[in-house]
């Protein structure tokens, strides 16, 4: 026998033999293998059959009623009497050594153990044996899940000096840690998928597919990765490790969400400095603060985020709305927003707007769009000064321009009127961002691709479903959506569809990237195989005087679980906030699991801040 087996798989296949001759057949079938893996005690399989609670006696009474009854010969009959030969194995038989042998190779294992004859018995098509074991609750998922955990053993935090010792799982959860540090990424991902787990790296504002790994990984990974956490968890995460690599150190946060398939989790990278009192290379694990640093600092080597000053193809330039961005010009807010998230504390970013100043001219109250401008400017190195008040009224936009562009460095404008934000771009040559106004709310939607694109791994071919009016954050999501190749469905009432020139404008931008743009007032049909369900409030401020009338109109466009589970079964649930709930969506569903809302928040600060640096 060419194949490498261990020596309880040996003892295995020999009392297969011992059974064929008590019962006097000719050949070794996989009913003889099963019996004899059923009897054995001191091999994997058993531990995993005791760890799965199967009833290993009762399997063994069917199993041998499987196996036939042949002319009697002694139960313990050595294989040298009766018979005084080896007994060949069936065709059958023999399969199921070629299957074990896969299974070894799927676990990296060299030597075909018994855990891997038995997962082998359950990949036999149509047979008793597969059936019988997955009845039990010990089907092909369930052995490898469980025999891949008993894989996962040592806790390494040094990379390099400890290797990932013996296991495949400690060798691919190193593996993918080393890969990803030296490819310099932002984000880790493991994402289960129907069959297989992704492993996808976030660097320079894009996704890539590292590698695949087989299915009945994912649970040992994650537990992998859960045992080395050796910080406390913050707010949103589920723990930290740190770990040095390549002379440097690094903290990656950890975080975990549910999926169809499984727990789903993303390592954030961060750099940080190796402690003088365990030098890098001397073979002993590093001893990290175990609180994490809400301060800023210098990074270790050169910085991620160094280049963004470098960057000018945005600088000086007005942000009035997506319309007027180009798809490269999206795609280089978003890398540099994902990048800011990434190294949140490096000091560097504090050169992006040292010594310059923001007006914040606010027509309208907020809470997202105020702090967050005001917050990222601080974190940018800049200060902000926020202006309440309905413009034109005490001086006319014109004049206030005019005025700022004498005395600060740029403008951010939440307005009623689109017309406001034109007029103040127009007369003041600094730029001006469009915080909002009523046929554009670029900023949120750059923040809601930056989550989508976290989500999902990537954008294009994806399909958004925005479920309501179609007002300024629609126009601004359809226009986004049409130029990075998302398609997009608007789920809305006759008579509130967007704006139809911006319609226009969408498709002809879908046109170059073969998105594909849908207006429906079927909401069931629009929803249908979504991968984002987005909605905002029905009701937008200014239009106070319409609200009974609009409750009645919308009432079936509500966003709620029975709306929900018409699109994919991992699709994410969206609104950029304040929500009103109970109206236009309901209460379980915004805290659901398959919510983002409160990312999507976030990342308004990080969006926000990339558009600052590369404007300012």
């Amino acid at each position: 026998m060419s194949k490498q087996l261990t020596l309880n798989a040996r003892m295995v296949l020999f009392s297969a033999q011992q059974e064929a001759a008590r019962r006097s057949h000719a050949e070794i079938t996989p009913e003889h293998i099963y019996i004899a893996l059923l009897g054995e005690t001191e091999g994997v399989a058993d531990y995993v059959l005791a760890r799965l609670g199967v009833n290993v006696e009762a399997l063994t009474k069917a199993a041998d009623q499987m196996a036939g009854e042949g002319e009697s010969v002694e139960h313990d009959l050595p294989l040298s009497l009766s018979a005084s030969r080896e007994r060949p194995l069936t065709t059958e038989a023999s399969g199921v050594l070629d299957l074990a042998d896969a299974a070894a190779k799927s676990l990296y294992e060299s030597y075909i153990g018994t855990e891997h004859l038995l997962v082998a018995l359950t990949r036999l098509e149509d047979s008793p044996i597969s059936a019988a074991l997955t009845k039990a609750g010990a089907g092909e998922a369930a052995l490898l899940a469980e025999i891949s955990l008993l894989q996962n053993a040592q806790d390494p935090t040094d990379l390099e000096t400890h290797g990932g010792g013996d296991s495949p799982i400690i060798r691919m959860a190193t593996q993918i840690l080393q890969e990803a540090l030296k490819e310099q990424v932002v984000e880790v991902h493991i994402e289960p998928r129907e069959g297989d787990v992704r492993v996808a790296h976030l660097a320079w504002g894009s996704f890539s597919e590292a590698t695949t790994v087989p299915k009945h990984f994912l649970l040992p990974l994650v537990a992998r990765y859960r045992s080395m956490i050796n910080s406390p968890a913050a707010p949103g995460t589920t723990g930290a490790i740190t770990v040095a690599y390549g002379g440097r150190g690094y903290e990656l946060l950890l975080s975990e969400r549910s999926t169809p398939y499984g727990e789903a989790l993303v390592m954030r990278v961060l750099p940080r400095p190796l402690p003088e009192t365990c030098p890098d290379g001397d073979g002993a694990q590093q001893n990290f603060s175990p609180v994490t640093s809400q301060r800023m600092a210098a990074p270790v080597g050169v910085s991620p985020i160094a280049d963004v000053l470098s960057q000018h193809a945005l600088r000086g330039r007005d942000i009035i709305g997506i319309e007027q961005l180009t798809r490269a010009e999206i795609m280089l807010i978003l890398d540099v927003a994902a990048r800011l998230k990434a190294n949140k504390y490096d000091v560097t970013q504090t050169q992006f707007a040292q010594g310059q100043t923001l007006a914040l001219l606010f027509e309208k109250p907020s809470l997202r769009t105020r702090v967050t401008f005001e917050a990222g400017m601080t974190q940018l190195g800049g200060h902000a000064i926020y202006l309440e008040g309905r413009l034109g009224v005490r001086e006319t936009v014109p004049d206030v321009a005019r005025n700022l562009d004498r005395w600060i460095d740029g403008i951010m404008a939440r307005t009623f009127a689109h017309q406001t934000v034109l007029d103040l771009a127009e007369y003041a040559s600094i730029p001006v961002i469009n915080g909002l106004s009523d046929r554009e709310h670029p900023c949120q939607a750059l923040a809601d691709f930056q989550t989508l694109g976290e989500r999902k791994g990537r954008l294009a071919g994806l399909k958004m479903t925005y479920v309501g009016d179609g007002n300024n954050v629609a126009h601004s999501l359809m226009l986004l959506a049409a130029k990075v190749g998302v398609d997009f469905t608007i789920a809305c009432p006759k008579g509130y569809e967007p704006d139809e020139a911006l319609w226009q404008v969408a498709l002809g931008c879908a046109a170059e990237t073969g998105a594909t743009l849908t207006i429906t007032d079927n909401v069931t049909e629009g929803v249908r195989d979504a991968d984002a369900v987005y909605t905002d409030v029905w009701t937008s401020m200014g239009q106070e005087e319409e609200t009974a009338e609009r409750l009645k109109i919308f009432a079936p466009f509500q966003v709620n679980a029975e709306l929900v589970a018409l699109a994919k079964p991992d699709a994410l649930v969206m609104h950029c906030l304040p929500a009103h709930r109970g109206e236009e969506i309901t209460a379980d569903v915004l805290e659901g699991p398959q919510s983002v809302v409160f990312d999507q928040a976030e990342n308004r600060l990080h969006a926000q801040k990339a558009v600052m640096s590369l404007v300012l």
